[in-house]
């Protein structure tokens, strides 16, 4: 390799190069390459047993001096077999086996320049054609300029405090700065009165067991309606239909209507089948059998003789109705328990395509709770008013701020402690560590937003927006990863799971889709199942997780990912364990033996 150097350079020139070559191809620096990887592999194990695949990701394998040193151990293992010219046949091994390294360093190198990996959710019945990557950004919006703006944010592996400026002079008509990045931060939520938004209010309720405080929004989702196992608390736009008559004495089926309940009445002693007009709806029921003690034998239900060690009730141990719902278009076989509202059997439909739920309620047996609601309405005429509901009985009234009243049932009553005409939520975010499965913990950052020397800060939970008013301009912003075209789209059609027997853990789930790309002419229908992706234009799509939001659609969630260097890191590894084969077993058929 030495002749190599021999050039029309000063000999100078060539003395130094010839040394800088064989410094990169000697053996100590190959040796120091071996165990600074080693560390650093290790490094990157315990880093992400301790903080999250993440982290490890940030400050090793994402990370540029990580890409120097891949390049540094290239240039190790290529000049080593540069050093062997002239090859000869017993270098046949060594140079292939070198070659397959470098192949897969290279190979590795395009996976941190060229590997997309990211998320696609979907809705049942919808399309999606773009994937969410792993790359913050802040998305600031004006309504006065109608113009936006998207600025990247870096990302750290720890919690971070201090001033990033993101924008650019002259970019922007406000400057935008970083001032605290969450990789996990809990989030912290307080509802003050503002001078618009949703109304907000602060109930106390209190009994024996319990004492406590929650908040309820009208037209939030999420915060006007609360279920607190012995209630539910709801903060409606209309009133129930007041009734102050008790209960009857008798059973009754209660039909839960999105804005309604209805109770019918249900006699135990009364000749069955009977059929009974659902008042005020175009159903009817007609009861076909009425149980006092329901048993399952041989997977029918039977009445149940003189249950042996139960308490004797008027109404029975296991009240039971079987029934059939009818009305236009519907024929429904339901099975309703007092004592299980919510047991859902081989006996009947568990929901109603009525849109009801439904359950049988008989005098001092079963779960009340269903049947118990605390509920506000705003009236523009009397202010804020209550409704107690107890089963049959509806009662109304106007709160008085710190006011007790009784709701007259299990000794609770309740107390409205604040009212806000108008409220609007304070966000603000605690570091938790990397590693946190809380449903609070999110990635979080807070923003400073300066405009004519007026500066506003806002904290941003990924995924959240804000609006913020600098007192010469209105935006709006979120805090949001970026988004790239996938090229063709998916629409889910059907998704489906299924529980491992008495449980809530998933044992599998899988989606139905439909793969479109235009621009080949393909329509087609796939099955994705958590072992068997769809593949297409590189990409390969997996069935990574769902949502099952009560009152909302089901959500699919796939991981897509693509990397080009795949190939390129198999064609290393085959090139390598052959040049190894050659190395240790057929080393003798590339050395010619001297006579």
């Amino acid at each position: 390799m030495k002749a190599a150097f021999s050039t029309l350079m000063p000999e100078a020139v060539q003395r130094s190069l010839y040394r800088i070559f064989k410094f990169f191809a000697s053996l100590p620096l190959a040796i120091f390459n071996i165990v600074v990887l080693m560390t650093i592999l290790a490094t990157g194990t315990i880093l992400e047993s301790l903080h999250g695949a993440s982290t490890a990701q940030i400050l090793i394998y994402e990370a540029p001096w990580f890409s120097a040193f891949l390049l540094l151990l290239g240039t190790n293992v290529a000049a080593a077999a540069l050093d062997r010219l002239p090859w000869q046949g017993r270098h046949t091994g060594f140079v292939i086996t070198h070659a397959g390294i470098i192949i897969i360093l290279l190979g590795s190198l395009m996976t941190q320049k060229l590997m997309i990996d990211g998320q696609m959710p979907i809705n049942e019945g919808e399309t999606e054609a773009y994937i969410t990557l792993q790359e913050p950004l802040l998305y600031v919006y004006s309504e006065d300029l109608q113009k936006d703006w998207f600025f990247p944010i870096r990302k750290r592996a720890f919690p971070w405090s201090g001033r990033e400026v993101l924008t650019e002079p002259g970019e922007a008509t406000f400057s935008a700065t970083l001032t605290d990045y969450f990789p996990k931060g809990r989030i912290d939520e307080s509802l003050v009165e503002a001078d618009a938004g949703p109304a907000a209010i602060e109930i106390n309720l209190e009994n024996s067991f319990v004492n406590q405080t929650q908040w309820l929004v009208e037209d939030d989702p999420g915060r006007s309606r609360l279920s607190l196992g012995p209630a539910q608390l709801v903060f409606a736009d209309e009133l129930l239909p007041e009734n102050l008559e008790a209960a009857p004495a008798t059973g009754y089926l209660e039909f839960q209507f999105k804005t309604q309940s209805i109770q019918t009445p249900v006699d135990a002693e009364a000749a069955v089948p009977a059929v009974l007009q659902i008042e005020g709806t175009p159903y009817q029921v007609e009861i076909r059998q009425i149980f006092r003690n329901a048993i399952v034998v041989e997977n029918e239900l039977k009445e149940q003789e003189n249950p042996v060690g139960k308490a004797a009730s008027p109404h029975g141990v296991n009240p039971a109705v079987q029934f059939l719902l009818r009305g236009p278009e519907l024929a429904e076989e339901h099975t309703a328990f007092a004592n299980f509202p919510d047991f859902s059997t081989i006996h009947g439909k568990s929901e109603s395509d009525a849109g009801a739920k439904i359950f049988y309620r008989t005098p001092n047996t079963g779960s009340r709770g269903e049947s118990h609601e605390l509920r506000f309405v705003e009236d523009a005429e009397r202010g804020l008013l209550y409704q107690v509901k107890d089963g049959f009985e509806v009662r109304t009234g106007e709160v008085t701020v710190g006011e007790e009243v009784s709701t007259g049932w299990m000794d609770l009553k309740f107390r409205v402690k604040s009212y806000y005409p108008h409220s609007k939520v304070n966000r603000s975010f605690t570091p938790v560590s990397n590693r946190s499965e809380s449903d609070l913990a999110m990635l979080a950052i807070r923003v400073e937003i300066t405009e004519e020397g007026k500066k506003k800060s806002v904290w941003l939970g990924q995924g959240y927006s804000e609006a913020m008013d600098t007192g010469r301009s209105h935006y709006h912003l979120v805090y949001g990863q970026k988004k790239i075209p996938l090229g063709f789209k998916i629409e889910l059609k059907d998704f489906r799971v299924q529980f491992d027997p008495g449980t809530q853990q998933a044992a599998s789930y899988e989606s139905d889709v439909v793969l479109k790309d235009d621009s080949r002419g393909i329509v087609r229908d796939v099955n994705i199942s958590m072992n068997e992706p769809l593949a297409h234009r590189g990409f390969r799509i997996y069935q990574s997780g769902y949502l099952q939001p009560e009152g909302g659609p089901e959500m699919s969630i796939f991981s897509v990912g693509r990397d080009p260097s795949i190939p390129v890191k198999y064609a290393g590894t085959i090139v390598m364990v052959t040049g190894v084969i050659i190395m240790f077993y057929f080393k003798s058929y590339f050395i010619k033996v001297k006579k």
